[in-house]
């Protein structure tokens, strides 16, 4: 587990480390403890703009996907930060997000038929052309095992090409 004190010195979000112990308490707290994490690993200036922005316990999608949203919307509006739009670039969210978390439970099971198995099979491959990262959602799939031959088994047991340098 990341020590967050650590890891957010030096940015603005230290701050959050202050009330850490009551969010401790909270319902979401892996997913804000996560979100954090990753901001402050990513912290450059687009990241900067982030964690400027106002961060809301009470709401996922307000500090993750419409963060990112709001940000970039800034990126591109004349102002101070006009100048920084040509160091974003845009990508779609399969890139990052394959399947999405209403579907993510349904690949932990093997294929039942031909069918299914071709079009999972031709979603890995397709996860493995074009997207950087897979997201699990581990809050709706943390306590299932994926059968072998799911398409999250073979995820899982996928050896990464971009990072088997670093193994």
């Amino acid at each position: 587990m990341p020590n967050l004190d650590e890891l957010l010195l030096g940015t603005p979000t230290h701050v959050f480390v202050s009330f850490w112990y009551e969010w401790k308490q909270t319902r979401h707290y892996p997913f804000h403890y996560s979100e954090l994490v990753r901001l402050a690993a990513l912290y450059n200036p687009f990241v900067m703009e982030c964690l400027k922005e106002p961060y809301d316990d009470t709401q996922l999608r307000w500090n993750v996907a419409d963060l990112l949203t709001r940000v970039a919307s800034k990126f591109s509006v004349n102002g101070n930060l006009s100048g920084r739009k040509r160091e974003i670039k845009f990508q779609p969210s399969f890139v990052y997000f394959p399947i999405g978390h209403n579907n993510i439970t349904r690949y932990f099971s093997a294929p039942a038929t031909e069918t299914e198995k071709a079009k999972q099979d031709t979603l890995f491959k397709t996860i493995l052309k074009e997207a950087v990262t897979f997201h699990f959602w581990n809050g709706l799939t943390s306590a299932m095992v994926p059968e072998a031959g799911s398409l999250a088994h073979r995820l899982i047991n996928y050896n990464c090409l971009r990072c088997s340098d670093t193994l």
